[in-house]
């Protein structure tokens, strides 16, 4: 797959990624990241391909093309989110409340796909509220402070990925956990 961005008669190539986020959406992202200050542009809208095919269209800022691009989804990998039943209970430290999900991640393209899964767990903005004994399978490539997680993974046609996660909150007995 090649995404390429149209200026007239200027044209740049990049090598798409494609990012599954399946809080937000079943389907893949296409993006792809540009990085282009040329001289002699004036602002003003460009057309986005895909292999060759149009896919969208952007404006170009007075800084250029810069950062990542949408190109549309990709309708054929797929992620989906399936929450396992949580359990709370008391403890004499107060209140756990015990949550798990497993995220499928399906390539159902013709071609092998190298896929970006994004997710997060909780972060608490209490520090009364602590995250235990989290279990991740696989772990993730990247975590960040806010409990950002990222996998990369290749998959090949038809195949379908697994990732579980199961964790624990625990809180004072006195306050009610909101999710957001």
């Amino acid at each position: 797959m090649l995404t390429s961005v149209e200026l007239g008669q200027f044209e740049f190539s990049s090598t798409p990624l494609l990012i599954a986020i399946p809080e937000l959406n079943r389907e893949a992202w296409i993006v792809a990241d540009l990085d282009v200050v040329p001289d002699a542009f004036l602002p003003g809208p460009a057309a986005l391909y895909i292999d060759g095919v149009t896919s969208g269209g952007t404006n170009i800022a007075d800084f250029g093309l810069q950062g990542t691009l949408p190109f549309g989804m990709a309708q054929r990998v797929t992620a989906e989110k399936r929450r396992s039943a949580g359990v709370t209970g008391t403890t004499w430290q107060g209140r756990t409340d015990t949550r798990g999900y497993t995220i499928e991640v399906t390539n159902n393209m013709d071609t092998e796909q190298e896929i970006e899964v994004r997710d997060r767990l909780p972060h608490p903005a209490d520090e009364r509220i602590l995250l235990e004994d989290v279990k991740i399978d696989p772990a993730p490539e990247l975590q960040d402070d806010e409990n950002r997680l990222t996998w990369r993974m290749t998959l090949q046609p038809g195949e379908t990925a697994r990732i579980a996660v199961e964790y624990t909150l625990r809180y004072p007995g006195d306050e009610t956990l909101v999710y957001r």
